[in-house]
């Protein structure tokens, strides 16, 4: 915007008060804590604001909204004890309720896995939230894992979504390296192993490289979108370096092809970052990242299935990281960062922002 404002919200020393960050820190030179990790931001239909986040001091899961008013509530502690919060995903629903799924390493009792948090319309209070478990199992115990590097534990990296009064999630078991698929709401999940059938659907499998697929190592991205029980999931094959798709129920027999595999006649990964959403035909559109050569790519499902050469949004430079899209009539909007670093080494990533029509597809 032309009028652009930063506050500090959260892992200031002392209590911000609506503070804006300068290079003085306010007189401040005491460290605060490291808060702010895997952060989301989320809308509601009252246009508040809805912030989820990891606190890496806590290892727990923080929650922040900001009113109709524009005022900031205070951080609120969601879920603690152990290591909870890591890769928390947020969406907000019709009646301004925060959903958010996140992975726990260990909890008190030695379990890991994925759970799931539902707030109240006004959620003030870590009262005001309910937890639920997707799936867990024990522990396998080992040192504690940084924040950054990909844990080989159960539950870890989770995509997720609404499908009515349903959250739909696929997340990684990081040890065995395959995905599952959950749904389910504060009642209980239904948990099930990602299967189905490889079908070629226009974009070939040179050398039936996916005739095994479910002995693959299936990567950390995912996107996921449901409707009326269909789930359309787009994930990353860490044998391949491809970025398939999954279309079918739950339960598992839908089908699965690829994507993007990259240039052919070469080894391309892609996929990273991956997000996805609805356009106004109701198809799904994500973007993601061409990590060889880091540009930034856009693919939709059509009639005819997915575009067998993806809509390059932009390829100069390293553009790519943490992606956004969001729908907007015809156009979709996305958001992406793009890494520049200046003379002496001084970093200077910048946000950009495109706007790709997609009435022509």
């Amino acid at each position: 915007t032309n009028t652009p404002q930063h506050l500090y919200l959260d892992g200031f020393p002392t209590s911000a008060g609506g503070l804006e960050p300068s290079l003085s820190r306010h007189g401040q030179t005491a460290p605060g804590p490291l808060r702010g990790l895997y952060p989301q931001i989320e809308a509601d239909p009252m246009g508040r604001l809805h912030v989820a986040y990891y606190d890496v001091d806590a290892r727990s899961l923080r929650y922040m909204r900001r009113d109709e008013d524009g005022r900031w509530g205070l951080p609120i502690v969601v879920d603690q004890g152990g290591d909870v919060g890591r890769y928390v995903q947020l969406r907000t629903d019709e009646f301004g309720r925060p959903h958010l799924v996140y992975t726990v390493l260990v909890d008190t009792n030695g379990f890991e896995g994925l759970r799931y948090a539902v707030g109240s319309n006004a959620a003030e209070n870590t009262d005001h939230f309910e937890i639920t478990v997707v799936s867990e199992q024990r522990t396998q115990g080992g040192a504690p894992v940084a924040p950054g590097l990909l844990p080989k534990t159960y539950g870890v990296r989770p995509c997720f979504n609404l499908d009515g009064s349903s959250a739909v999630i696929a997340f990684l078991d990081g040890q065995a390296g395959w995905m599952y698929l959950a749904r389910g709401n504060q009642q209980g999940f239904q948990v099930h192993r990602l299967s189905g059938q490889f079908v070629e659907d226009g974009i070939p499998d040179p050398g039936g490289r996916y005739a095994d697929f479910n002995r693959h190592q299936i990567g950390e991205h995912c996107a996921i979108l449901a409707r009326d029980g269909l789930i359309e999931l787009v994930f990353t094959d860490e044998r391949t370096w491809a970025l398939l798709g999954y279309r079918g129920p739950v339960e598992g027999g839908g089908t699965i092809q690829v994507v993007d595999q990259g240039a052919i006649g070469s080894r391309t990964r892609v996929g990273a970052s991956v997000v996805a959403a609805r356009d106004t035909f109701g198809r799904m559109v994500i973007v993601y990242q061409d990590s060889t050569n880091n540009d930034l790519l856009l693919n939709l499902y059509t009639a005819t299935g997915w575009l067998v050469s993806p809509v390059v949004v932009d390829g100069n430079g390293a553009i790519g990281y943490a992606n956004s899209v969001a729908i907007q009539q015809s156009q979709a909007l996305i958001g992406s960062v793009q890494f520049r670093t200046a003379q002496g080494g001084r970093e200077k990533s910048e946000v950009q922002v495109y706007s790709i029509d997609l009435s022509s597809y």
